[in-house]
């Protein structure tokens, strides 16, 4: 599931990525069809993601982001039924 969710945010960043770093040299067609295909897969990763899904959601922490004073505050995605239709409604 952690890798699902991760690659429902790194295919869209790669795809960004790579318009920027090869934006001289593509074509408009090419250009257009690297952007379809980044969001395609990232919609491919969150079907996958809710079919995995289940019934109790799942926290993905990615690390403390802060802390003081016996406070701490962690940075996590919360992944559940909700975020899953989400994410396949906007991918889509």
């Amino acid at each position: 599931m952690t890798t699902l969710v991760a690659l429902m945010l790194l295919f869209p960043l790669a795809g960004a990525v790579l318009q920027a770093a090869f934006s001289r040299s593509l074509s408009r067609t090419a250009s257009g069809t690297l952007a379809a295909l980044a969001i395609a897969a990232s919609l491919a990763a969150a079907v996958a993601a809710v079919w995995n899904l289940g019934v109790a959601p799942h926290e993905i922490s990615l690390g403390q982001w802060l802390a003081f004073d016996g406070f701490s505050a962690n940075f996590s995605i919360l992944y559940n039924r909700l975020a899953g239709l989400m994410t396949v409604t906007v991918t889509f």
